[in-house]
This record gives C-alpha cells, sequence and structure tokens, in this order.
C-alpha cells in the first residue's frame, strides 16, 4: 500500500487549510446537530402527523395546536422533547408556566366556591364541588411541573413565521399515538403513525385520548367557564330536557316513552284520526300530558325562544333538546340532540349538537312483534283496525317509523352522554370549542 504523502502546501496555506476544513466541519456540525435537535422529517411537514410551527428564529416547534388566540398560538408539545432539544427556550416557558399555573389555580379556587355558594342547596352538584376544591387545594403546594409530561406552550404571533396545520384525522392519529407511546412521534410521517397503530389493532379514529393528567390545566376564559358549568350542572342536577319536532317541543320528564314517539309518526303516516286523540279517548295516561304541543308548523330555523324562557325562569344554565326530522320520502328518521347553554354574557346558543339517523325498512321484525305485543301498542292498534284507518302494510311501516325514531333517538343520546360524561370527569377539561374565545 503506498504511504500518504506529506502535504506540498507551504506551512501558511497547510494552516490556513486547516482551519477552513474545521470551519467547514463546525458548520456541517453546526447542521448536524440543528437537526438532530428539531428532531425534523426531511420531507414535506403536511406529511407529518404533528403541527408545525417555524419560528422567527429559525427554531422548529413540533406539536398539536390547542387554540389560536388574538394575539398568540397555544400549542401542546411533549415536555422531553422541547426539554432536548431546545433546552434554553425550555426552561424561559417553564417559567411562564409556573407563572401561569398559579394564577389559573387562584382563579380556578375562586370560581369554585363561589359556584357552591349559588348552588348550595343542590347536594350531588356541591359534594361535586367540594371535592374538586379539595382537590385543587391539595395539589397548589405540592404539584411539580416538571413531572407532567406535556406542556402548553404560548407562542406571540410576531414569532410565527410560518405555520402547518395538519388535517384533524392526522393530529388525531399524533394524538392516540401520544397516548399509546409509540416512540419518535415528532419525527414520523402520519401514515407511518397510523400504520403502526392498525398493525396493533388500535382503532385509531374512535378512541378519544384524553391527557388532562398529564398537562397542567391552564385558566379557562369566562366564556369557556361558563359553559362548563352548564353542562356539570346538566350532569348533576335534574336536567332541563325537551323532545318533538320543529314547533311541538314538550317537557321530558324522564324516561324516553315509545308512544311519545309514535305520535311523531303515527299521525302523519296514517293519515285522519290523529293518535293524541286516540290515545286520550282511550284514557292512556301518557296522551293526557301532551294536550299543550303545539299543532301549527313553524320555520325550518328554530330558535327555541319558549325553551329558553323556562331555562331562565328556573334558574337554569344549560338544557337539551331532542328534534325529530323525519324525511318520509327516503323512509328515514334523524333525530338531533342539542345542548343548548348560556354564555358568559348571557346569550343562549348551541354549544355542542348530535346527530341518530335510522330507516324504517331497516328495523327487524322481531322488535316489530315485541312491539305490537307491548299492551298500550295493542290497544292503539286495535282502535285503528276497528276505525279502519290503515292497511296492515301502512300500519306496520308506521311502526317501524316509531322503532326507526327509537333507533336514532338512542344514538344521538348515545352521543350526547359521551359528550357529557367526559366534560364531567373534573373541571381542568378537556378543552372546549365555544367559538369566539
Amino acid at each position: 500500500m503506498t504511504k500518504p504523502q506529506p502535504s506540498r502546501l507551504p506551512r501558511c496555506r497547510a494552516t490556513l487549510g486547516f482551519a477552513l476544513f474545521g470551519f467547514l466541519w463546525l458548520s456541517l456540525g453546526m447542521q448536524i446537530a440543528l437537526v438532530t435537535a428539531q428532531q425534523m422529517y426531511r420531507g414535506s411537514p403536511k406529511d407529518l402527523a404533528l403541527d408545525v410551527a417555524f419560528l422567527t428564529d429559525k427554531s422548529v416547534l413540533l406539536g398539536i395546536v390547542d387554540r389560536i388566540e388574538d394575539d398568540q398560538l397555544i400549542m401542546v408539545v411533549e415536555r422531553a422533547w422541547l426539554r432536548d432539544r431546545y433546552p434554553e427556550f425550555y426552561n424561559q416557558q417553564l417559567m411562564v408556566e409556573r407563572e401561569q399555573f398559579l394564577q389559573s389555580h387562584t382563579l380556578m379556587q375562586k370560581r369554585i366556591e363561589r359556584w357552591i355558594a349559588r348552588r348550595n342547596g343542590e347536594v350531588d352538584l356541591r359534594i361535586f364541588l367540594e371535592d374538586e376544591l379539595k382537590l385543587f387545594q391539595e395539589k397548589k403546594d405540592s404539584i411539580q411541573l416538571e413531572n407532567y409530561r406535556f406542556m402548553y406552550l404560548s407562542i406571540p404571533k410576531n414569532q410565527i413565521r410560518k405555520l402547518v396545520q395538519q388535517p384533524n384525522w392526522q393530529t388525531q392519529v399524533a394524538a392516540v399515538s401520544w397516548e399509546k407511546n409509540l416512540t419518535d412521534v415528532a419525527v414520523r410521517t402520519a401514515n407511518q403513525l397510523r400504520r403502526e397503530l392498525e398493525q396493533k389493532k388500535i382503532s385509531w379514529e374512535t378512541i378519544q385520548p384524553d391527557f388532562r393528567a398529564e398537562i397542567p390545566a391552564r385558566a379557562q376564559s369566562d366564556r369557556e367557564w361558563a359553559f362548563r358549568q352548564a353542562i356539570v350542572e346538566h350532569a348533576f342536577t335534574q336536567p332541563l330536557e325537551f323532545q318533538g319536532v320543529s314547533g311541538a317541543l314538550i317537557r321530558r320528564g324522564g324516561s324516553l316513552q315509545l308512544t311519545k314517539l309514535l305520535e311523531m309518526t303515527l299521525g302523519s303516516n296514517l293519515g285522519g284520526q290523529s293518535i293524541q286523540q286516540l290515545g286520550e279517548e282511550l284514557g292512556l295516561p301518557e296522551f293526557s300530558r301532551n294536550k299543550a304541543i303545539a299543532r301549527e308548523p313553524q320555520k325550518v330555523e328554530q330558535r327555541w325562544e319558549e325553551q329558553i324562557a323556562i331555562a331562565e325562569r328556573e334558574g337554569r344554565l344549560g338544557f337539551s333538546v331532542i328534534q325529530l326530522n323525519q324525511n318520509l320520502a327516503l323512509n328515514r328518521v334523524d333525530v338531533g340532540v342539542f345542548f343548548v347553554a348560556k354564555d358568559d354574557v348571557g346569550k343562549w346558543q348551541v354549544l355542542k349538537q348530535f346527530l341518530g339517523s335510522a330507516r324504517a325498512e331497516e328495523q327487524r321484525d322481531a322488535d316489530l312483534a315485541a312491539l305490537r305485543a307491548d299492551p298500550q301498542i295493542e290497544r292503539i292498534v286495535d282502535v285503528f283496525n276497528r276505525l279502519g284507518l290503515a292497511s296492515q302494510t301502512k300500519l306496520n311501516l308506521a311502526l317501524k317509523h316509531g322503532l326507526a325514531t327509537q333507533s336514532a333517538m338512542q344514538e344521538g343520546m348515545n352521543q350526547f352522554a359521551e359528550f357529557i360524561t367526559v366534560n364531567t370527569k373534573g373541571l381542568k377539561g378537556p378543552r372546549l370549542e365555544t367559538g369566539g374565545q
């Protein structure tokens, strides 16, 4: 093997060459360190699962955008990732986080105390609030923010050079990947993470990740707090609930009654005498309570003025509406479930809505037979038969519409119940999308 020859460059040129080589190596090392520090994916940032914020100081933050306010962006990031990649920036944010935590904690304690004083007579609600207050008081002095897995970053908008917000399905993949402890979530594409979740038989589309125990609570705006109170009071006091069709809403009193649902369907399907009138003539108590149902058609837009007036009169913060919308031409029943709440300035609006849907012809014959065997339904069907108001085919279709209504309603109510459950596990969250915060 030929021995390497000594450099023929003059000493000064050799020195300059070493200096230049050292500079190039240092620059390359800085670039490598920057890539390592940022843990950036080399392809398009749009392929990633996490949102990407490019800052004016050339740093790049990877997380999930919580919300965008007038003057700042709020992003959730993994604490360990930020600490390892941007230690100086992390320490700055940790100081901000500590100050915000103390302010949030003090505000929350005062809010709960005022709430307990205002609703002291509601036993279940008071117990829930007292437990929450005790929890906040116990944790105030002992909490170590560094032990939380995630942190909120408050980034002024004038420091953001570019923001890439991923589609909902990609951030859903990212959140589930965090929850399931997949590795390197920050540097892997959404498709790579999705494939791993599916290989592990994880139904990522339907999971609702909950990180409340792994992230310090932030102060809630007055608007969000007003809505959270409405949800909690709906869950822990006797709820105010209405059901019916547009322009014909009645107050619910307990469990759903299929006879009420059939009133909505049989009358419009069979023509002639209303099942409401027949129920009253038969002396059925379920129908005697429905005499006040309005019969005049109303505009498609539903403002619920009467229901809001009742809520105001009773000092409620929110109420639910189950509203039936039949499409006889398509043989389909849609049921909307709405939660209407009062905001921080006293304005009522729909906070959340859900939809259940079912088709009459898809209802099972076994369910139809069981329905017809119900004593109350038997009496109603007997009256229709004796009066000759409908053929058996038409009657069965009407009854199937009743079953479809029940099925659609249950679907919507299940979604609403899940919403209430998720939002009453504690007063910390999850964050409510209130529109206009």
